[in-house]
């Protein structure tokens, strides 16, 4: 029975095309610890003596802590092992918006020998004959910025032998067999040696705090960091403490870190772009309080819902590797990286208008009131308060508020910085009932489970 796949098999001469597409690795990226790990593990489980299977990595991780950069470094240090050819595409466009799989495959035909006037139009012909060119050969396929598990479902090497990797904002749960790693930013001495490797390693001695406070300003960013990089290395005659002083200034920060056709703004846009409304409107409400840190509870007021709501919306953000997320004994907390929590507040910026601003912040502010008073009024240092009436218009379910204030003291600790935020944008807003309200409510909770002879936090004491 002849099949569509036997019809299309290539001929011999065919057969004999090595595809070499890799790009060259990015200049000045190193993360040669995690890439060596990586080769290791790979190239030891295709020889543990087991039946060899396709292998498929997905590197993921936010925009601009580079990806591409780690696939591509891993992806040349594996081309001995994959003889027979490496293959490359980028599935996404500057937008972030898909590119067929049917255009990839036809792509890849092409580069391993099929004749194109052969190629099928159907995509699953194309796939089946995909497969068949792979067949008893060593090839490495790279596929980066995949936008969905759909859009690789036929693009993944079944041969044995084959090793593909992927990049993505998504970690794909849905591609099983695989293994995931997970790019966070770059920690101080791997940033700073990358700088050094861009502007020259004399550069970076000679100034080593404006050097350090550059890595901090720039978050770890591999992006961020290698648009520094190329705006000094441009202006040989600029001091790094010059570039630092700009970003620095929060309100051009974002416009600093732009070079050629390289963006942090925009890197940063293509997911939040891809958004729902009312997810892109809570994004831009996260830097409204001006925090890094904070717990679940405060999309609730923030997104004018309830908390299951809230809290499933910021996991969507955290899937977009928009946030971040960490567990503590108290729960879940969330974290925005520097360069996000900017593009956030100009995203809220142009969204909201100043009234709606002060709306959003007394929904805030209300809840904390709530939380502190109920937090006040629970047994500490051996008293028992009374409730008072109407403990605040914001309301979180009662065994949630019940849980997170177990312990009033960790609680008022841990939301401090909370308080004293919610209490300066207040000011700003020109709530001034507010204001004192919260101020009044965090130093009588303060007061009611500090050590005697504890003194009044700094930041509280000049609040209240």
């Amino acid at each position: 029975v002849l099949t569509a796949a036997d019809a299309a098999a290539p001929c011999p001469a065919e057969s004999a095309s090595v595809p070499r597409l890799l790009p060259a690795p990015v200049p000045g990226f190193s993360r040669q610890d995690r890439v060596t790990a990586l080769v290791s593990e790979l190239t030891a489980s295709a020889g543990a003596g087991t039946p060899a299977a396709p292998r498929t990595v997905i590197v993921s991780g936010r925009g601009g802590v580079g990806k591409t950069a780690f696939a591509l470094q891993t992806a040349h240090a594996l081309i001995p092992a994959h003889p027979d050819g490496q293959l490359f595409a980028e599935l996404s466009d500057a937008e972030g918006r898909p590119v067929e799989p049917a255009e990839i495959l036809r792509r890849f035909l092409r580069a391993l020998g099929a004749d194109p006037a052969s190629v099928p139009e159907d995509l699953l012909e194309r796939a089946e004959l995909y497969r068949s060119l792979l067949a008893d050969r060593r090839v490495l396929v790279v596929l980066d910025g995949v936008v969905d598990e759909e859009q690789v479902s036929r693009l993944l090497p079944a041969p044995a032998g084959c090793t593909a990797l992927l990049t993505s904002r998504d970690p794909l749960p849905g591609v099983l067999g695989t293994h995931g790693v997970c790019l966070d930013p770059m920690p101080n001495d791997e940033a700073a040696a990358m700088l050094g490797s861009m502007i020259g390693a004399g550069r970076v001695h000679d100034e080593p705090v404006s050097a350090a406070e550059l890595v901090r300003l720039c978050g770890g960013l591999p992006l961020a960091l290698r648009i520094a990089g190329a705006r000094l290395r441009a202006r040989p005659h600029w001091s790094l403490g010059q570039l630092v002083e700009r970003l620095a200034d929060e309100s051009r920060c974002l416009d600093e870190l732009e070079h050629a056709r390289e963006s942090v703004r925009d890197r940063i846009g293509v997911s939040y772009a891809a958004l729902a409304p009312e997810l892109q409107r809570l994004f831009g409400r996260l830097a409204l309080l001006r925090l890094d840190d904070f717990p679940a509870w405060l999309a609730a007021p923030l997104a004018d819902t309830d908390l299951t709501t809230g809290t499933e919306m910021l996991d969507v953000l955290v899937q977009a590797q928009l946030v971040d997320t960490r567990r503590t004994a108290q729960g879940s907390r969330y974290h925005l990286h520097k360069l996000f929590r900017l593009f956030a507040r100009e995203r809220l910026t142009e969204a909201e208008t100043a009234e709606r601003r002060a709306d959003i912040l007394q929904r805030v502010v209300s809840t904390l009131i709530s939380l502190a008073r109920t937090a006040h009024h629970r047994p500490a240092a051996g008293r028992v308060h009374a409730m008072p009436e109407g403990v605040g218009r914001e309301r979180l379910p009662a065994r949630y508020v019940e849980r997170l204030l177990a312990q009033p003291g960790t609680w008022l600790g841990q939301g401090r910085s909370i308080l004293l935020s919610a209490a300066e944008q207040a000011l700003v807003v020109g709530a001034s009932e507010e204001f004192w309200d919260l101020t009044k409510e965090g130093f009588r909770l303060f007061e009611a489970v500090r050590p005697v002879a504890s003194p009044v936090p700094v930041g509280l004491h000049m609040t209240a």
